[in-house]
């Protein structure tokens, strides 16, 4: 099985995870290697929990056969995640020209060995995953476009991939030709609803591309511990969590409240 190039945008230090910038350098690329180029696009230190989770994916993807490569370990710039977004895929459009798609992983997401391959055999223009927020109400980082603003899609189909308008870009496989398509810049942080991530859902929506989401695998976002999709739904069945769900309009819960929210 051979997926063909593609590049994991995200930064996976040795397994020494003790000052993990130690090992920042420039080096030598070849712009026709094929496999995945493991670069940071996040401004703080990888998590030991997400470095654990990319060294399983990575031996797992290699055993089926998925090709990896390995670009320099930090790209200088910007400081701004909007700005650090946009260079650091820009990189990989201008120096790995054999890449098929860039994965967008940030530094504090857990996630299984297979999800590499799984998210490729989607064969979608963008698809990311089901996961949480890390802070309370721990809301799904899936959104849907009400009246020109994005909200939270608070019961979104568990065990399944389906569309939505937005997706949090904790953990997303983008190909190449989207970046190919649209204008720049392709990340911009706007105040209000809409961050870095949903500015670019928005451009690729309008410009035609389907935004899908995985919510077959579980997937972790790093906080005090790991949150995951069993863990709010335990919150929404709570008081405090059927509270919070009465603030909202029922227009914006796009489910009737006493359906059974997504399990994974």
């Amino acid at each position: 099985m051979y997926w063909g190039g593609w590049v994991l945008s995200s930064w996976v230090p040795p397994r020494t995870h003790a000052r993990p910038f130690r090992y920042l350098k420039m080096g030598g690329i070849q712009v026709n290697d094929m496999g995945i180029a493991v670069v940071q696009c996040n401004l703080g230190g990888l998590s030991p929990d997400t470095a654990d989770a990319m060294d399983l994916c990575r031996t797992y993807s290699m055993r089926r056969n998925i090709p990896i490569i390995d670009p320099p370990r930090r790209i200088k710039g910007s400081k701004v995640i909007p700005f650090a977004r946009e260079q650091v895929n820009q990189f990989v459009l201008d120096n790995y020209h054999g890449a098929t798609h860039i994965l967008n992983v940030d530094d504090d997401m857990v996630f299984p060995p297979d999800t590499l391959e799984k998210l490729l055999s989607y064969d979608k223009d963008i698809v990311g995953v089901l996961y949480t927020g890390r802070t309370k109400p721990w809301l799904p980082q899936i959104f849907k476009k009400v009246d020109g603003k994005f909200k939270h899609w608070l019961f979104p189909p568990g065990n399944d991939v389906f569309q939505a308008d937005a997706v949090g870009f904790g953990l997303t496989l983008i190909k190449r030709q989207v970046f190919e398509q649209l204008s720049k810049p392709w990340f911009q942080f706007y105040l209000g609803d809409k961050g870095e991530d949903l500015y670019f859902c928005e451009k690729a929506k309008d410009a035609g591309f389907e935004i899908w989401v995985d919510g077959t695998s579980e997937y972790g976002h790093m906080g005090e511990h790991m949150f995951t999709m069993k863990f709010y739904n335990e919150y929404i069945k709570s008081s405090q969590g059927r509270f919070f769900l009465d603030q909202i309009p029922d227009d914006e819960k796009f489910f009737d409240r006493k359906e059974e929210p997504a399990h994974v």
